[in-house]
């Protein structure tokens, strides 16, 4: 990492620019349904809890990461809903292999090579070792897109799924940021081509 110093001219700047804010914005576009719906659970999971026990204790998901909610989702369908835990299970592997990737295409460094625009110098922080280091990693943009598509395919199908059956089962009260339409009916069967 050459500590952001450039010799690119403006128009070399704004072409990588624009293919390096799509490359970050499809993963981010794509996080931020997920969490929404990672969060959209947990409320309609902890409403169930209230309403059952009768507690008025409300949620706060203030402050609370990516994977924290993917692990507070993974325990409380486990104690509520074990058949649902059992059907998606998978569901939290294939979020834990899409909440690392998408780590990196948000968090992490670019560097690229003027002279050949078909791949992208990722530095990945390597958290698994001590001390910590940065790792430059080659992705071609065939590599990316397959990525993608082969991380977001199951957990769009098996969220929404998720969402639909937890909707249904347990016709909620509490206003949700989503349209009381979108909680009823089964998700269209081509969402991920709309992504």
């Amino acid at each position: 990492m050459d500590n952001y110093k450039s010799d690119l001219s403006d128009e070399m700047f704004d072409k990588i620019q624009k293919i390096e804010v799509g490359i970050r914005g499809r993963y981010m576009r794509v996080s931020a349904h997920t969490e929404a719906l990672l969060v959209k659970n947990l409320i309609l999971l902890h409403e169930e809890k209230c309403v059952k026990y009768k507690l008025t204790i409300p949620i706060n998901l203030r402050g609370i990461m990516f994977d924290h909610k993917i692990s507070m989702l993974q325990s409380y369908l486990k104690r509520q809903h074990k058949d649902l835990y059992k059907q998606y299970e998978k569901l939290f592997d294939h979020l834990i292999a899409f909440k690392k990737v998408r780590n990196n295409m948000a968090h992490s460094y670019f560097t690229w090579d003027k002279n050949d625009l078909t791949y992208v110098t990722v530095w990945e922080l390597q958290l698994d070792v001590e001390p910590h280091f940065y790792k430059d990693v080659k992705y071609t943009f065939n590599e990316l897109n397959q990525t993608f598509k082969d991380l977001v395919a199951p957990i769009t199908s098996d969220l929404n799924n998720l969402t639909h059956h937890l909707a249904v089962r347990l016709k909620p009260v509490l206003p949700y940021m989503f349209d009381e339409e979108d909680d009823v009916q089964p998700p269209p069967e081509n969402l991920q081509a709309q992504l």
